[in-house]
């Protein structure tokens, strides 16, 4: 769908309007076309030509809200296959090449729906365009440039004579704090890594997002948000404690309620809700109370009876979800944080998934295979959260703050198994726990 106050526009039919040149201040023509891209969403590309002082520009912009993350897109180029990817770079999204230090800034009207073979062209001949008046006025520096675009170049080459991924060639970094930039996935080539990130002040300011607008943003998204359907099964015996607050949405004054609850054979948690009676703004949030425990958590579970789907599961923000059956890997961060029954979290997959189904499906398919293959990943879901087949979904939290009940308790599940295991490193750093004071020497 077009996003909320652009359904109105024209799609496919190009408008012409006259417009102010930065350059001279005088007046040029904008031509601007709305068009749907296959394998990305509902765009408006614009040019500008001033026929005064022949300054002209281009820039393709998204017609879709700002996500509460940005986005960071890291894929290893190895073979040619990666340099056909679809790509969608935003206007606020920053390039970065690794192999070579090679950066291109975030800039206005320097949005581009390309390939990743076109982005790396593009910016080589970027810089050479200017190398003529470089090597007069300054040499050592176009020497330096020359070298950056014949690497550059050597890159895209090396990428066209690969027919194997056998090694990683370059690796191409997209960052973009409004998290509208995309690369195209491949079933057959996983090796891109896509996560999430929390924007800077900065970042939030220059999207036009106030402070306040972008820690409201923050909250609702880190939140592990509750089914409706499982409120009324929480059993509060504790005292319940009210701050009085504004409403995010219309910063009427409210008041946020909170309770520690205990979840049978889990922890106890925080449940903390709010309502607006102004504006009609509702929030329930849950999320684990205490201390991080000192290992990580993996729980695996055999669904083999459709009265499994109505098991409870506390997917956390830091938990990683998994339904090997079908190779479906949901990384941290993805749908957030939810408290709801295993039917539910399916149908949350399945709406994510299909979301994106337009690279796949249709025109935008590479070959028949990669669609009927995807094709099969939406029905099996589909059939996963009907009852009608059997599967396995694995939850991985390294914060150990999700879980899957067990209907069983306090006997153990003979369909589920619960792993601990120390935190890697990387993962320690990843959620500033290396940073803590232990108390141990």
């Amino acid at each position: 769908e077009i996003a909320n106050g652009t359904q109105h526009l024209d799609v496919g039919k190009q408008m012409r309007m006259a417009s102010l040149c930065t350059h001279c201040g005088k007046q040029g023509v904008t031509k601007m076309i709305f068009v749907k891209i296959p394998k990305f969403q509902e765009m408006s590309i614009s040019s500008f030509k001033c026929k005064n002082c022949g300054f002209s520009g281009r820039d393709v912009s998204q017609l879709a809200e700002y996500q509460s993350f940005g986005t960071e897109i890291s894929l290893q180029v190895k073979c040619a296959q990666d340099l056909s990817r679809g790509l969608v770079k935003s206007s606020f999204c920053e390039v970065k090449i690794l192999e070579n230090q090679f950066e291109i800034q975030a800039q206005p009207m320097s949005g581009v729906y390309t390939t990743v073979e076109g982005l790396i062209k593009q910016a080589a001949q970027n810089l050479a365009v200017m190398q003529p008046e470089r090597r007069i006025s300054n040499p050592q520096t176009a020497e330096k440039i020359d070298e950056c675009i014949l690497q550059l170049l050597n890159f895209v080459k090396d990428a066209q004579e690969a027919n194997e991924p056998t090694k990683t060639i370059f690796t191409v970094v997209l960052s973009d704090p409004s998290g509208n930039s995309f690369i195209e996935p491949l079933i057959s080539l996983p090796h891109i890594r896509t996560k999430q990130f929390a924007r800077t002040v900065q970042q939030a300011q220059e999207l036009g997002i106030s402070k306040e607008q972008e820690e409201v943003i923050q909250h609702e998204t880190k939140a592990v948000k509750v089914d409706d359907k499982l409120v009324d099964e929480f059993k509060i015996t504790n005292q319940v404690t009210e701050i009085p607050s504004n409403c995010p949405a219309c910063y009427k004054p409210i008041f946020h309620k909170s309770v520690i609850i205990n979840i049978p054979y889990f922890k106890e948690c925080l449940l903390m809700a709010a309502k607006c009676d102004e504006c009609g703004y509702k929030s329930i949030e849950i999320q684990s109370a205490g201390s991080i425990p000192k290992m990580g958590r993996k729980t695996v579970l055999k669904v083999t009876d459709p009265s499994d789907l109505s098991r409870e599961i506390l997917k956390s923000t830091s938990c990683k979800v998994s339904l090997p059956d079908i190779g479906v890997e949901l990384e941290a961060g993805t749908l957030g944080g939810i408290y709801t029954t295993l039917e539910g979290l399916l149908v949350q997959i399945k709406t994510e998934l299909s979301r994106h189904s337009q690279f796949w499906l249709g025109d935008s398919a590479r070959t028949e295979e990669e669609s009927k293959n995807w094709k099969n990943v939406i029905q099996h879901l589909q059939e996963y959260s009907e009852g009608k087949r059997n599967f396995t979904i694995e939850i991985d939290d390294p914060l150990d703050a999700s879980f899957i009940k067990n209907i069983y308790a306090p006997d153990p599940d003979p369909e589920m198994q619960i792993t601990s295991y120390q935190r890697s490193k990387e993962q320690d750093e990843d959620f500033g726990l290396d940073l803590c004071d232990n108390g141990e020497e």
